[in-house]
């Protein structure tokens, strides 16, 4: 396991962001995990999930974008805090911006639909925490063409690859990259997590025996996508 990745996982299970057990996804699917980036509200695991995003940003390469995206709600501390870890921790200033949820009625026309500053030609990466049908990435993409600053949106980055089908049976991440032409990156995936946590302690815990592993992996052979 990466150095990244291991900072997310002790974020996700320090914070009770990811949780083990018997789940009710909103697709309607039965899973043996839960992932809820949200929940990592303390200051302990907002650097480290922060940390864990900079260092994969710096693996991707830098010199590849020049502003950050997060969109609203999650994107929004997940971006800040990767931009600020990017700085303490690799000495590189990139800037990061967010989008309103609800448009200003007044003011700059940039201003209306976006917190934070743009310049024409910026290149972005969209952060996030997950991809489940990559509609939402799509209209964030839309957003920023729809700007008229010649932005170009160079890829995309989540916290957690799920490396399950959507509810077509496809495998989200590589149909966003067919169709949108970018390059999809991620931070963690669920199959890392449970082979590094089979039957091994982890923060003074087993996280993970046989019987959980097992559910994990038939949950994989239904829903998985294929590599």
């Amino acid at each position: 396991m990466k150095s990244y990745e291991e900072k997310l996982l002790k974020a996700s299970i320090s914070s009770g962001a990811l949780r083990f057990g018997k789940f009710k996804l909103k697709s309607g699917r039965d899973s043996s995990y839960f992932w809820n980036a949200a929940r990592m509200s303390d200051g302990e695991s907002a650097y480290l999930q922060g940390s864990a995003y900079a260092d994969k940003l710096v693996e991707i390469g830098v010199n590849n974008f020049d502003t950050i995206f997060g969109p609203a709600d999650k994107g929004i501390p997940i971006a800040t805090l990767a931009t600020a870890a990017l700085n303490v921790n690799h000495k590189i200033n990139k800037k990061y911006i967010f989008d309103r949820k609800v448009p200003k009625e007044y003011g700059d026309p940039i201003d209306r639909f976006i917190n934070g500053r743009l310049e024409r030609g910026d290149r972005i990466i969209i952060i996030d925490d997950v991809i489940t049908t990559g509609l939402t990435k799509k209209k964030e993409a839309s957003l920023i063409d729809s700007l008229n600053l010649n932005l170009k949106v160079v890829g995309i980055l989540v916290g957690l690859n799920r490396k399950e089908t959507d509810e077509e049976g496809n495998d989200p991440i590589r149909s966003l990259q067919e169709e949108m032409g970018i390059p999809v990156h991620y931070v963690l995936d669920s199959q890392t997590i449970f082979e590094f946590l089979h039957n091994k302690e982890f923060l003074g815990m087993i996280l993970i025996d046989d019987e959980k592993y097992r559910a994990f992996q038939d949950y994989q052979a239904r829903y998985g996508v294929k590599d």
